[in-house]
């Protein structure tokens, strides 16, 4: 490169051999210093054999600083990327050419960063996202109905609590007559001073429930009314007396006598249940709500348990035997054997006859008018 650069200020080379100099001064940015430098040295000494001789040292950013308007090709990322590609694979010697010959590149395109999503790679993404949507919900979802229902377990045992204490403060559970409604269970503990408002507010409503929605309302405010005011109520007024309460559970109700007498139970077993999730009364029989298929129930032990309804619950004998006496009526027990478990609005004389009450634009998930079943269940 020297010897003809030489020759070319010199002009000691023929036609063919400076157009192809030319070319190279014209492409190549290490010919066109080259060629500066030795102007300058011819200038300076006249002497060719110093000047064919490069510089022993030079300083590390000598071309930089001597020649600052000078750019890098325009090919050198291309051939960089494409040399590399193919001293890899072991195929330098053989598409040497190819390097020279393919298209300029810029840095990203050697990084591959100018490629698009392609209409496969949006479908494959949103494949793999729709997988692993459908693995993880459902667990999501098992995961919370799972805390609501220990939740659940725990307002039921919190309320054990309550009645225990009253047990052994007054020798037994609150009296009822056959015409209140479980729900006076709950106004009684609350009057007699084992269970505050807010201790009352915070256990009377499952969180799995259809009451619970009530609660997102920052209108609505659970009060415990007192056994009196229950009592005297009638109607309309009675039943959204019930409803500010918000219970979502069933009690124990009491059975009748040989005389027909309305007689409270002593629950002396320990397996003999006393709360429940209070189930929904439907045209095809009582169908479980809080928990799905599954309902949570407090033993006189204070044990929670699950029965899970198999079958449709209409016609699960172990739950509907719950909430059904052996005449197949939801009311007080035939026998002091015979476990009933009604929800508020449902008395020792069966369930209320009025109307479903309205609060604001909530209605009362539970039905009113419960025909006798054609079937009884025997226990």
């Amino acid at each position: 490169m020297t010897d003809d650069l030489l020759a070319y200020l010199l002009d000691d080379l023929s036609p063919e051999r400076r157009a192809e100099v030319d070319a190279k001064l014209a492409t190549d940015v290490v010919w066109r210093w080259e060629l500066e430098r030795l102007r300058e040295c011819l200038a300076a000494s006249g002497a060719l054999d110093q000047c064919a001789t490069p510089p022993a040292t030079a300083e590390p950013d000598a071309l930089e600083a001597s020649h600052p308007d000078l750019e890098p090709p325009i090919d050198l990322v291309q051939k960089t990327c494409c040399f590399v590609e193919d001293s890899a694979s072991g195929k330098f010697k053989i598409e040497k050419k190819r390097c020279q010959q393919q298209r300029v590149m810029s840095a990203a395109d050697c990084e591959g960063g100018s490629r698009g999503w392609s209409l496969a790679d949006v479908t494959v993404g949103a494949g793999i996202l729709l997988i692993l949507a459908a693995l993880i919900l459902p667990a999501v979802q098992h995961s919370r109905d799972a805390a609501r229902s220990n939740a659940c377990g725990a307002k039921l045992k919190a309320m054990h609590v309550a009645l225990e204490n009253c047990a052994m403060n007054r020798g037994g559970l609150p009296e009822l007559s056959s015409s209140d409604p479980t729900a006076m269970l709950i106004a009684q503990l609350v009057a007699a001073g084992f269970m505050s408002q807010a201790d009352a507010a915070e256990v009377v409503t499952c969180p799995n429930s259809p009451q619970a929605q009530r609660l997102n309302d920052l209108k609505f405010r659970i009060r415990v009314p007192a056994p009196q005011e229950l009592r005297a109520a009638t109607g309309q007024e009675l039943l959204q007396l019930i409803a500010d309460i918000n219970l979502s559970y069933a009690f124990r109700l009491g059975y009748r006598d040989a005389n027909g007498d309305y007689r409270q139970v002593q629950m002396r077993d320990l397996d003999t249940p006393m709360m429940a999730d209070a189930p929904a009364a439907t045209a095809t029989g009582l169908q479980p709500v809080n928990h799905g298929c599954r309902q949570n129930i407090l033993m006189k032990s204070g044990s929670v348990r699950t029965l899970d309804a198999t079958v449709l619950p209409a016609n699960d004998a172990d739950f509907q035997s719950l909430f059904w006496n052996n005449e197949g009526e939801q009311a007080a027990g035939s026998n002091e054997d015979d476990v009933v478990l009604a929800t508020p609005y449902v008395s020792g004389d069966g369930p209320l006859n009025v109307s479903s009450p309205k609060v604001g634009r909530w209605q009362c998930q539970e039905l009113f008018f419960i025909e006798r079943r054609p079937q009884a269940t025997t226990k």
